[in-house]
């Protein structure tokens, strides 16, 4: 940027700005992309460079799309395919068109759709042979089905015109002996014919695309055609051949998941499309397999290997939240839940768009039931029961606890009476992550009431070691004072106060709360407990996610330096605590991002609220939870936050849930 700065030429400024642009976009800086991208137009316009506003107005598009502003982005991309035309460009009009088109679909505008890819086409018909024409005539023909499958209207004419195109495709490819764009080709025909239920011809087309894929030494390709095969066999009945075309999918998925969102301005959504359907759709072969005729060693293979894939799954779920492969490295061996405590269960409830899957381990085995309630039936339970629980005036909860008790809890109490369960450990799927389970209602009492209850990122992620309170020096960092336009925190010194009569412990609070402090602390001396009483707040976008110092907001990152450096230490930290920490109502990634932080941050246990309580309820709860890991009658962690909750519900005053059920134990529950 600097050099062409200096080289004073205007061309050559907007263009280098433009790429900036594009380069902060790919990173997830979406901010400063869009400021350089609007900077770049403004340059080029200036100076009258059409193309070089054609790409970036092309860009700001891309981004905007990403974003999910579908809308906004359809009038750049517009404008973009106008100044290419213009131009005499029919590669920019091409490509701009295309994106218009893509952008119309997800709008739901299939009129408009149909019109600009009809436009797209004509232009691309004008490139010389090219691989940037076999790839805009690979774009074009899968938008083609995709309008084909979506619209309603004009079905038969979009899927011939989407056939057509990817004919060209393959045949443009052959020609250029590109085998990866020929395994595209062939391996959209067979998305085509499978959306059509001709599974002979598209299972045909996409063995033909895979063998193309693996000639080209194309994983990220090869994946997605086993991942079709594993669709058309389980289609067929074939249920044997399609678990194992999913396997396959999964074992190279695993070694090349990380480079699949690499330049996508929208990390998430590429891993919600085309990495977590995989796992899900083995699991519910896994699981549909289970109660056929079948020897009941089989059925025990398939509840097992469900249970593993949903373990590597999560793991792979919060290293994409996290954007950070090491992330979930440092995981314990996987071992038997009945082999770590007895009378412990674990509970998978795993949320597919027609049921919700509820598998069950323990001591003697894994089990599972099905609840029959569709996903957005459950999910608008899910969130009107978050949005009453933090009303604490109301009663207007009661029927949500109610309901979703019904559907996780009911269908496998007698499994979990006949196993004489106290404690389960929840290991939760999309919505569910944004509510506390503690607060589910029998009809009679709460579900805390019965159960220690405990929130997992994963059994495999889980470092499950006694906590020994004997040994405990506390940390002890916060805020009471108002700052950077936080509201102050008037009950956290009395609540400092009471942590220092349980443990040795050391203060930092306010002005002395500061990152430098920390890091001095942590790095000289070995606390156990690290109890921190500031705002906080997890964002679906793991960069926003913060914790408030006097000075500054520590950063997960941040936060994983500090913490995650005493983990093979003598004295690791086994537990954090965050006593005024928040997720956005309804906002799943965020509440992934608070139900990993004890992973990141690379501590045993973790105990944070899923949205901020009042500082009165917070200086109570916590210490009370200290008090009882001190009590030799106690023997986990998960007891202490059970008991610390049933004092604070016997309080009148904090009576109502919205004061104790948001605080969650994450991790270790020992």
């Amino acid at each position: 940027m600097a050099v062409a700065q200096q080289g004073g030429d205007p061309a050559q400024i907007a263009a280098v700005t433009g790429a900036l642009g594009n380069a902060q976009s790919m990173m997830g800086s979406s901010v400063e992309a869009r400021r350089h991208l609007e900077l770049s137009i403004a340059k080029a316009r200036e100076c009258d460079c059409q193309q070089i506003e054609a790409v970036s107005l092309n860009s700001l598009g891309n981004l905007l799309a990403a974003g999910g502003n579908h809308r906004e982005a359809l009038a750049r991309y517009r404008e973009s395919a106008a100044l290419g035309e213009q131009a005499g460009s029919a590669k920019l009009a091409a490509r701009a068109l295309t994106n218009a088109g893509r952008a119309a679909l997800a709008a739901g505008e299939f009129t408009d759709a149909r019109a600009l890819l009809d436009r797209a086409r004509k232009a691309a018909d004008r490139l010389q042979p090219s691989p940037d024409k076999t790839t805009l005539l690979l774009a074009l023909g899968r938008l083609f089905g995709q309008l084909s499958a979506q619209s309603g209207q004009d079905s038969g004419r979009d899927l011939l015109a989407a056939h057509s195109l990817l004919m060209g495709a393959k045949g443009l490819a052959a020609s250029l002996s590109d085998r990866r764009a020929t395994s595209y080709a062939l391996g959209y025909m067979g998305e085509l014919y499978e959306r059509e239920r001709r599974y002979s011809e598209a299972l045909r087309l996409t063995k033909e695309a895979l063998f193309a894929a693996q000639e080209a030494n194309a994983p990220e390709i090869e994946y997605r055609w086993h991942w079709q095969s594993g669709r058309l066999l389980k289609a067929q009945g074939e249920t044997e051949a399609a678990l194992a075309a999913y396997r396959s999918a999964v074992g190279i998925l695993q070694s090349i998941r990380p480079d699949l969102a690499a330049g996508s301005a929208d990390a998430s959504r590429t891993f919600q499309t085309t990495v977590k359907p995989v796992y899900y759709e083995l699991v519910d072969l896994l699981l549909g397999s289970v109660g056929k005729p079948n020897d009941d060693q089989a059925q025990a293979r398939h509840l097992t290997e469900a249970q593993a894939a949903l373990e590597t799954f999560k793991a792979v779920e919060l290293q994409d939240y996290f954007q950070d492969e090491c992330v979930a490295a440092v995981q314990s061996k996987p071992q038997r839940i009945g082999d770590i405590a007895p009378r412990t269960a674990v509970i998978y409830p795993i949320v597919f768009p027609d049921r919700i899957e509820l598998l069950l381990g323990s001591a003697d085995g894994i089990r599972h039931v099905t609840s029959r309630v569709t996903s957005d039936a459950f999910t608008s339970e899910v969130n009107m029961f978050r949005e009453a629980l933090e009303k604490p005036r109301r009663r207007d909860y009661l029927p949500h606890a109610q309901q979703l008790y019904d559907w996780l809890i009911r269908p496998l109490a007698p499994l979990l009476e006949a196993r004489q369960i106290d404690t389960l450990v929840v290991v939760p799927d999309g919505p569910l992550r944004t509510v506390p389970m503690a607060a589910l209602h029998d009809g009679e009492d709460f579900l805390v009431r019965r159960y220690a209850l405990v929130t997992s990122p994963g059994l495999t992620l889980t470092d499950a070691r006694p906590f020994r309170s004997q040994q405990v020096a506390a940390l002890l960092g916060g805020l009471s004072e108002a700052v950077q336009g936080y509201p102050a925190l008037p009950e956290v010194p009395a609540e400092f106060d009471a942590v220092e009569r349980l443990f040795p412990s050391k203060r930092l609070q306010d002005q002395a709360f500061v990152v430098s402090r920390l890091q001095e602390e942590i790095a000289e001396r070995g606390y156990t407990l690290v109890h921190i009483a500031t705002h906080a707040r997890f964002d679906r976008d793991a960069g926003k996610s913060f914790i408030l110092t006097y000075d500054g907001k520590l950063s997960m990152t941040e936060l994983e330096d500090l913490v995650g450096a005493t983990r093979y230490s003598d004295r690791p930290v086994e537990l954090l605590s965050l006593s005024a920490c928040e997720t956005a109502l309804g906002d799943e990634r965020a509440a992934l991002g608070l139900a990993g932080v004890a992973v990141k941050a690379g501590a045993r246990s973790a105990v944070a609220t899923l949205w901020q309580v009042s500082d009165e309820a917070a200086a109570a709860l916590l210490p009370a939870f200290y008090r009882q890991l001190k009590n030799p009658a106690v023997s986990t962690r998960a007891q202490a936050l059970r008991n610390a909750q049933l004092e604070l519900m016997s309080n009148e005053r904090y009576h109502h849930p919205a004061y104790w059920s948001p605080f969650l134990l994450i991790g270790n529950w020992l």
